[in-house]
């Protein structure tokens, strides 16, 4: 499959030349729909508001430079609160009532799974998430979504082999949340892959900050290394309750705790700290620097994964706009939101972005297949082992 470009960089000058006049339309009244169900409030606000950040720069950016077509994007936000009912029913909002082309989003597994089911595949409208690593997402071999994010089989793999392979741990417990249960299956599998099983498997729910049951059993069984699977405000409680209890192991994290949030809350207790990301603002790309650079400019924080891959997703779905024959009409809706697809399916995979190479093809809606591994060094994030 032919691949579009090395560069995003690139890529964006040569869409920014097209949409500010490389194009003989005129310019045409109607604005171009775009939705995002995203995360505003909720378990997942962190990721939700990086991603919606990373929208707007890149909208911004896009009519600034006149838009697509003589037209200008005009993004339709609804707030999931990270919760599936209020997921689908914004979603359906901006299908049926804002008419949007497209949706980018949600941002974690639940939710994303709740607006496959009951709005993109239903409505037939290109849904793409921004994070969410369920291998179940893509499972079933969906149409109309496709997932921006590394899948928990790939990243969960990186991180077992290194903590085996190269740090020499063979007693591993694993802390996990009880929505987030596929992902320690994953784990535990690449453990077995490597003749190894859990030494403790311990349940939380989502929100929960008192682990001191967990901690007891997972200490009991002695552990060498601990994989959280969670988000960053219970990871940062469960650190700091082992530490208050004596147990002194190596830490790591699924992706959904690498977070700036995550050494905020914890500060030194994170030090060490292993996790697995597909974008990562220590990348040293030029790539990445330069995305870097105007997202602090703008929002005066560091950009992390749910803001790169949102920027990439963004990115797909207006070079589908830009390369495709969309009529920008009601009539013309339901060809125009095939068309995005048929256009993501067959055309983006070889796109290099910001958090990887883009992966799309018939067989699989998976954005990436290899992760960063990134370690808590100095207060700050660093890359340990790139991905490949």
């Amino acid at each position: 499959m032919k691949k579009i470009t090395t560069l995003l960089l690139v890529s964006l000058l040569s869409l920014v030349c097209l949409f500010a006049g490389g194009n003989a339309e005129e310019p045409g009244t109607e604005t171009i729909k775009i939705g995002a169900a995203l995360s505003l409030t909720g378990t997942n606000v962190h990721g939700g508001t990086e991603a919606l950040n990373a929208i707007n720069l890149l909208i911004d950016e896009v009519n600034a430079a006149g838009g697509i077509k003589g037209r200008q994007i005009e993004l339709f936000v609804e707030n999931t609160n990270s919760e599936a009912e209020q997921a689908v029913n914004g979603a359906l909002k901006l299908a049926n009532e804002n008419n949007v082309l497209a949706i980018i989003g949600p941002d974690n597994g639940t939710t994303a799974t709740a607006i496959k089911m009951q709005v993109a595949e239903v409505y037939e409208v290109p849904q793409i998430s921004v994070t969410g690593s369920s291998p179940k997402l893509t499972s079933d071999k969906p149409k109309w979504f496709f997932r921006g994010a590394t899948p928990s089989t790939y990243q969960s793999t990186e991180l077992a082999n290194y903590l085996v392979n190269t740090l020499g741990k063979t007693r591993i417990a694993i802390l996990c949340d009880d929505s987030l249960k596929d992902q320690a299956t994953s784990f535990t599998d690449d453990l077995a892959a490597l003749n190894l099983e859990p030494v403790s498997m311990q349940t939380h729910a989502t929100g929960n900050t008192n682990f001191n049951g967990q901690l007891l059993a997972t200490k009991s069984a002695n552990p060498d290394a601990i994989m959280f699977i969670g988000y960053p405000t219970e990871c940062a409680s469960a650190l700091k309750q082992a530490t208050d209890m004596g147990l002194d192991c190596q830490w790591a994290g699924s992706i959904g705790t690498v977070y700036q949030e995550l050494i905020n809350l914890a500060g030194s207790l994170a030090e060490g700290f292993i996790g697995s990301i597909g974008f990562s603002a220590s990348n040293p790309s030029e790539l990445v620097q330069e995305f870097v650079k105007k997202y602090e400019e703008r929002y005066g924080v560091i950009p992390e994964h749910a803001a790169g891959q949102a920027y990439d997703q963004l990115t797909l779905v207006l070079k589908a706009i830009e390369e495709c024959d969309i009529g920008f009409t009601n009539d013309s809706l339901a060809n125009d939101r095939s068309l995005i697809r048929d256009w993501l399916e067959t055309k983006a995979n070889g796109f290099e972005g910001l958090s990887g190479v883009i992966k799309y093809d018939a067989n699989d809606h998976t954005a990436y297949k290899s992760v960063n591994l990134v370690i808590v060094k100095d207060g700050q994030w660093t890359i340990l082992q790139a991905s490949h």
